[in-house]
């Protein structure tokens, strides 16, 4: 997957065409990978910024934007962040709650190839419907946390 750019130049009473061609295989293939996932995922580097997310984040976080912070968005959402570390290594799961619905929340840390740092991809999949106990007006609570 190429973009192919033509800029065209004047130089000395000469026309010239400047092609720009960029491999942008990459961020093809995670944009489709993102989009064809029946559940919300957002991409976050090491520092916790978001890189990168699918469509059916914004019905969970309108407010999702590439660039920031993933505690921000969590807590905005209502979240407790104390679960996300991003320099934490290994598979996690738990089970965390945006009412009406409860998601079984995977964070799957990814190495690319020739990178030092690692990104991680954090998957909301629905499980169920929230319980109607919570009266206290919290919008999402962290029910459990399961590590594999």
């Amino acid at each position: 997957m190429t973009d192919v750019r033509v800029q065209h130049v004047a130089q000395r009473g000469r026309r010239f065409a400047l092609l720009l061609i960029t491999d942008a295989t990459d961020a093809f293939i995670r944009r489709a990978a993102l989009e064809s996932a029946d559940h919300a995922a957002l991409i976050v580097d090491a520092r916790g910024r978001v890189l990168g997310f699918n469509h059916q984040v914004t019905s969970l976080f309108p407010d999702a934007n590439s660039g920031v912070e993933v505690r921000t968005l969590l807590e905005r959402a209502g979240i407790s962040t104390d679960w996300f570390e991003p320099q934490i290594g290994g598979k996690r799961r738990m089970l965390v709650e945006l009412p009406p619905r409860l998601f079984q929340v995977t964070i799957t840390p990814v190495v690319l190839p020739g990178e030092e740092e690692r990104i991680q991809v954090i998957a909301f999949l629905p499980t169920g419907r929230a319980s109607d106990t919570d009266r206290t007006g919290t919008r999402a609570t962290l029910a459990t946390m399961v590590r594999p």
